[in-house]
């Protein structure tokens, strides 16, 4: 019998962090939606409703089995719109936004409430391929009701008695304009419920992955000129002879130093690029590089016997600097928190060498 060796699993893709080992792998936001229960859906659109103000006057949730065809009525200034959430283990089939449909059809009829503005179907797993074809053309929905009415709204819009579809009914029907009924589709429920204050509750940051951290290129990059001449120029206070790029390998623990301090610009730059779509920008890498300069500055300050060893006590403050209150916190390595000093000194904050 032919035996094959296992292979090695693959490395990560992503940077394990702290996160991960207490929560496990991270839950992506759509596979969150599937696993809300029946109520949670509810309140989950509710959420979502709720916040568009500029929108709708008063947003309310129908209870219980008496809601007549409505889960969440969101009022405007001239009637009403309904989200209808459906979370059922598949998709959302012609069937079943049929049934939802002649509810509405049948008690705006016997004057319960008026027809919609608007109706949305929201569910976590969307529209099967079908629904999606019949719900984009109005009159094929009209004909799916009209043609599904004894099997699927006859006797299950109400337990108390068979609706059928007489003139008048059909006439009702014929009024209606089929045109506002409609869906959501899972990921733009997402993009609207970011706008709410619910959202880092309800997902977190758990789903985000930051890529492994890159290593500096070979050759210095014309962005990382400034920083890079002031570790020279603390290399060449510290050594009392002048240390720059063509000469550095004769001095084996200053090419060193320099290789990890451009190694930690770059881990800091990646960590900017990470967080750049999903932070908003009074909150992201300008605040980080702020609290870092703030937390180093006192260092910076002291006296020192050279500029090389001002940059070497200003990177160990610089690596205990506690980040908590920051999103970024859980994403962030050693190499962040000192490449973050060569950022500013990019920004010409500061330099190593007293001038």
């Amino acid at each position: 019998m032919d035996e094959l060796e296992i292979p090695a699993p693959p490395a990560p893709e992503a940077m394990i962090t702290a996160l991960d080992m207490q929560h496990g792998m991270p839950v992506s936001v759509l596979d969150r939606l599937t696993i809300m229960s029946s109520d949670d859906w509810e309140v989950f659109t509710l959420e979502i409703t709720h916040y568009l103000k500029g929108k709708y006057k008063q947003v309310v949730r129908c209870g219980g089995g008496g809601d007549m065809g409505r889960d969440i009525i969101a009022h405007t200034e001239s009637g009403w719109d309904n989200y209808q959430c459906k979370r059922y283990k598949d998709k959302l089939s012609v069937a079943d936004v049929v049934l939802e449909i002649g509810k509405i059809a049948y008690y705006s009829y016997i004057g319960k409430y008026s027809l919609p503005g608007r109706y949305y179907f929201v569910s976590p797993k969307g529209c099967s391929t079908d629904l999606l074809k019949v719900i984009a053309d109005p009159n094929e929905l009209k004909r799916q009701l009209l043609e599904r009415w004894e099997t699927t709204c006859a006797k299950k819009i109400t337990t108390s008695k068979l609706i059928e579809l007489d003139d008048n009914f059909l006439r009702h029907i014929d009024t209606i304009d089929f045109s506002i009924f409609d869906h959501i589709p899972p990921l733009q429920l997402i993009d609207m419920h970011k706008d709410t204050p619910f959202h880092g509750y309800r997902f977190g940051t758990y789903d985000k992955r930051r890529p492994v951290i890159p290593k500096a290129p070979d050759a210095i990059d014309a962005t990382e000129r400034v920083y890079t001449q002031a570790l020279f120029d603390a290399f060449t206070e510290h050594k009392s002879a002048v240390v720059d790029s063509s000469n550095i390998h004769q001095h084996p623990e200053l090419a060193d130093e320099l290789r990890s301090a451009r190694n930690n610009y770059y881990a800091a730059e990646s960590l900017e690029r990470f967080s750049r779509d999903w932070i908003p920008d009074d909150y992201c890498f300008g605040d980080l590089k702020e609290e870092c300069h703030e937390a180093i500055r006192a260092t910076v300050s002291q006296q020192h016997s050279d500029g090389f060893a001002r940059y070497l006590r200003t990177c160990e403050i610089s690596a205990m600097v506690d980040y908590r209150s920051h999103p970024l916190s859980p994403f962030m390595k050693i190499q962040d928190k000192k490449g973050l000093c060569h950022h500013i000194v990019n920004e010409r904050k500061f330099q190593w060498v007293r001038k």
